[in-house]
């Protein structure tokens, strides 16, 4: 096992637990650098540690572009702020939106996300009021979230596929 596969195999959260892994279906693990050494993203970038099928990793940067940035500060009505947890779940199903299409890691290790999706949208209206509710939320309004967020990644999902069938 090579260096570059060690930082997800032993990997631990500060708290140390294990990270959670988002798996794609053709075989990427993605990992949130910031769940690996607890410094949170900055200036719109963030980080990623991704595994391919072939066990090989790579640091990845997701940048969230003007032009989105304040698509969703808008169709949000400036309820999401700049250190809001959303940027990270949304730069997050870009990459994993990628890794799936492309089935590759992007050029140069970077990924701009340039315009939204309509789940995007979606997500940046039913975002809550505050980051802080999602530490304080009630289990039940927490399920009412990742339900939410789950369905709306599989409708955009369904329409991937149909699109991809189509042609």
């Amino acid at each position: 096992m090579s260096a570059q596969n060690l930082q997800l195999v032993a990997a631990t959260t500060p708290n140390g637990k294990p990270p959670i892994r988002l798996l794609t279906d053709n075989g990427f693990t993605i990992v949130r650098s910031c769940d690996l050494n607890g410094v949170n993203s900055a200036d719109g970038k963030h980080c990623f540690v991704v595994r391919d099928p072939n066990d090989y990793e790579l640091e990845i940067t997701v940048q969230i572009g003007p032009a989105a940035a304040h698509d969703v500060i808008r169709r949000s009505h400036d309820r999401i702020k700049a250190g809001s947890g959303y940027w990270e779940a949304l730069a997050e199903r870009h990459l994993a939106d990628y890794l799936w299409e492309q089935g590759d890691y992007p050029p140069d290790a970077c990924l701009v996300v340039k315009q939204l999706t309509p789940v995007d949208c979606d997500l940046a209206l039913r975002w809550p009021e505050a980051d802080e509710a999602m530490v304080v939320v009630k289990p039940l309004s927490l399920y009412k979230i990742l339900i939410t967020f789950a369905l709306s990644f599989c409708t955009s999902c369904a329409r991937f596929i149909a699109t991809k069938s189509s042609r």
